[in-house]
């Protein structure tokens, strides 16, 4: 019995240390020595995902296929899109909607499902806004940034006609910096008023004059504060 019960807390133990660690195996950025590892073993043994993940230590089948049909396939084209595709793209969704991408890869093999969706909700979207944009809009941002962090998508939701990811390029270009320097001068602001107050001074502002105190001279000074 004694041998039972310390089996079953090795193996919750061994539970709870996989639950900590699996989320950060997966959000683990590749490295470029994954990705010649990968490009090589595909190029020996095709699209066996399963026998590949032995020569990884913490990736997996789906994880290996995924990476090499979206980055590492040499075939995959990276560069602008052309008209032709474009108008594929635009008639996919005619058929489709905005989903199905994978369905694309029989008319443009040479393109990830990733790349098609992010051309469509980036560019060809025409309800996407593309004026300057408002000082209403990037006060939203800073606002919705301080409340759900870097969720993009989610963010989007609630500026309608600008999609996630110009939202996240306006933040890194601009707004970042812009709440930087605000907070910053409303830290300075609150240091002010907190050593007003601490001297129970005014603001120095709303004296007629100012005088350094090392510039009072002792006969200024009432002869009852001379003396102990």
């Amino acid at each position: 019995m004694k041998n039972d019960r310390n089996f079953s807390i090795t193996i919750f133990h061994f539970i709870l240390h996989t639950q900590k660690l699996f989320p950060l195996i997966m959000k683990r950025p590749w490295t470029q020595e994954e990705d010649r590892l990968l490009e090589t073993l595909v190029k020996k043994l095709g699209n066996r995902w399963s026998l590949m993940a032995q020569s990884f230590e913490d990736r997996s089948p789906s994880q290996l296929a995924t990476r090499w049909s979206k980055t590492v396939n040499p075939q995959l084209v990276k560069g602008p899109f052309t008209h032709d595709e474009d108008i594929k793209i635009i008639e996919h969704v005619r058929k489709y909607g905005a989903q199905k991408w994978s369905l694309l890869k029989k008319e443009m093999p040479e393109r990830s499902a990733k790349q098609c969706r992010e051309r469509w909700t980036n560019n060809l979207n025409p309800c996407i806004v593309k004026h300057p944009w408002t000082e209403y809009e990037d006060n939203l941002i800073i606002q919705l940034v301080n409340q759900f962090g870097s969720k993009w998508a989610l963010i989007s939701k609630m500026l309608p006609g600008r999609s996630d990811n110009s939202i996240k390029n306006r933040w890194n270009s601009c707004l970042s910096r812009k709440k930087f320097i605000h907070l910053m001068n409303s830290c300075d602001n609150h240091k002010s008023e907190e050593s007003h107050n601490l001297l129970n001074l005014p603001p120095i502002s709303s004296f007629d004059s100012f005088v350094p105190m090392q510039l009072i001279s002792v006969s200024n000074v009432p002869e009852s504060l001379c003396h102990c």
